[in-house]
């Protein structure tokens, strides 16, 4: 871990865009043969906590027949209402290790009241982080590009829908952000 004097913003996003980076890395082998169309990092409201995740059309498929119940049998409603609906239904997530030193810096960053609270940097150094890692061809380019949206949401998805489509217009492809809006106005 940096010591103290070193702890800055761009040391967070940098943390965020290599925890994230290897995160994803790790997780391929579990993928196989599914197709990713999200990555997100899930940030704490408050600022001070990290942690990512992954959906997989395959992973969304297998959540939606488990509510078919709630949709009459229907799995095309079932799979369009619970595209977006939140992390915990489905996602791959990454487990607190996967984030230790982004975490770190983190509570360093509280203690020394690096940011205040609910100020929104914490979400900036992900966007940025975000545009490190697409930069690199993590998630594809060109048209496997954008099949994948990237993003940052609140744990437990507390935010307005524009502010979340607001984080995804500037770390994605306009073709993608319009993809999105189209599939939430179609819940």
């Amino acid at each position: 871990m940096q010591n103290a004097s070193e702890l800055n913003l761009p040391a967070i996003a940098a943390a965020l865009a290599a925890d994230g980076t290897a995160w994803y890395q790790a997780l391929q082998p579990k993928l196989r043969g599914e197709r990713v169309y999200a990555f997100l990092f899930e940030l704490s409201a408050v600022g001070y906590a990290a942690a990512a995740a992954v959906a997989t059309e395959e992973g969304l498929r297998r959540t939606a027949e488990g509510y078919l119940d709630d949709f009459d049998g229907d799995l095309t409603r079932a799979i369009a209402s619970l595209r977006w609906a939140g992390p915990e239904d489905g996602w791959y997530q990454s487990p607190e290790r996967a984030f230790r030193t982004t975490n770190r810096l983190l509570d360093a960053a509280e203690r020394q009241e690096l940011y205040p609270v609910y100020s929104g940097d914490l979400e900036r150094l992900a966007l940025q982080a975000l545009q490190q890692m697409d930069a690199t061809g993590l998630f594809g380019t060109g048209a496997a590009r954008e099949q994948v949206t990237l993003g940052v949401c609140h744990t437990g998805g507390d935010q307005p829908a524009e502010l979340w489509l607001s984080w995804l217009s500037a770390v994605n492809p306009p073709a993608v952000v319009a993809r999105v809006r189209a599939e939430l106005a179609a819940t």
